[in-house]
């Protein structure tokens, strides 16, 4: 049964859950991803995937699509900078770790040229100090959300490299 903590609000509730899911998982990256000039939330996931289709062909090759255990898995905030102006912070993760198989500049330099905003990538050494910095967007009015290919694990386990 999941416990939260006593005296919260439903939408502290919701962050704490969203904590506890992205705590469970060993992170490569945080990033954060902006925008030159306004995008819908469409167009704006659409730039996104679109970085992450060059990002998993570049680790798993072109058909990664079918290689599940190759494929980089993430989990995605996305809020409303107050200029308007969508931005993403992201933690990504890979079984190989990204920080062995891929060059962070070379990804951010990508992400400026589709974008034409701004990125920074950095190593992950501590999911508990950005889990809270992703989760905190479901209580802010922004969203969280996640690959569909992030392993679904036993609450109380810690995924290594599934």
């Amino acid at each position: 049964m999941f416990h939260h903590t006593p005296g919260l609000s439903f939408s502290g509730r919701v962050v704490e859950g969203w904590e506890r899911f992205i705590d469970r998982y060993t992170w490569d990256w945080f990033a954060t991803f902006t925008f030159a000039q306004s995008k819908h939330p469409e167009a704006a996931d659409k730039v996104y995937r679109v970085w992450m289709h060059e990002l998993q062909s570049a680790v798993a090759g072109n058909n990664y699509r079918n290689r599940g255990r190759d494929q980089v898995r993430w989990v995605r905030g996305l809020e409303w900078q107050k200029r308007g102006v969508i931005h993403f912070h992201c933690l990504m993760y890979h079984r190989w770790n990204l920080n062995l198989c891929q060059q962070r500049f070379s990804w951010m330099r990508e992400w400026q040229r589709l974008s034409g905003g701004f990125a920074k990538i950095l190593p992950c050494d501590s999911s508990g100090a950005v889990r809270s910095y992703i989760a905190k967007y479901c209580g802010k009015g922004g969203e969280v959300d996640c690959s569909e290919n992030l392993p679904v694990l036993q609450r109380g386990r810690t995924a290594v490299r599934a």
